[in-house]
């Protein structure tokens, strides 16, 4: 006996199964606040200002860009009175890249580059080539997100994402995923402009 399903219950199914993926797609997200949150109450010195960034960048991808910022800057302000270099870059990129999602005007958005840029500066200072990569990544990545908007900044885009696929091929970093991503992004930015 075949049986004959209409398009009605497959539509349901097909529902029903993107429901259970996303939601526990957020469900893994909230654990991850969580535990992070836990861990913030004993963290100290170097490693609160990598859960500090790293709450920074969960609650990006949970898409609250305000309480983001607040973790970004907390960080910042560690970072600083710890002279902890890399983990200031870090919250540097973090902070540049929600502080213009939290309002987008003219005034955030230099906010935004001066951040990147200043984590570039210390990058630099250290010799750090593969945070320079990232860093110059994620620059690209804030371009692109503004130009695929209103189909501006494509090849400050491309400028920066260039420079980032650059410094991973001298680091021999050719064949890995994060040079595959970054392929994949510049591919996607020339397709797009």
């Amino acid at each position: 006996m075949v049986m004959k399903l209409s398009k009605l219950t497959i539509c349901g199914w097909i529902l029903i199964s993107l429901l259970l993926f996303l939601g526990n797609t957020v469900v893994a997200q909230c654990i991850k606040i969580d535990s992070l949150e836990a861990l913030l109450v004993t963290a100290q010195s170097r490693q609160r200002v990598d859960v500090l960034n790293e709450l920074s960048v969960q609650y990006r991808m949970a898409n609250n860009p305000r309480v983001a910022l607040d973790f970004a800057n907390q960080a910042i302000g560690l970072a600083n009175r710890l002279d902890y270099q890399t983990g200031l870059a870090r919250a540097w990129v973090n902070e540049a890249i929600v502080v213009y999602a939290v309002s987008p005007q003219n005034k955030n958005f230099q906010e935004a580059i001066q951040s990147f840029n200043r984590a570039l500066r210390i990058h630099k200072r250290q010799k750090d080539n593969k945070g320079m990569a990232e860093t110059y990544t994620s620059y690209g990545q804030f371009y692109f997100d503004i130009a695929y908007a209103n189909h501006t900044y494509y090849d400050s885009s491309v400028t920066y994402l260039e420079k980032a696929f650059e410094l991973l091929k001298q680091s021999g970093a050719e064949g890995t995923p994060t040079y595959s991503d970054l392929a994949e992004k510049l591919a996607l930015v020339y397709y797009e402009k």
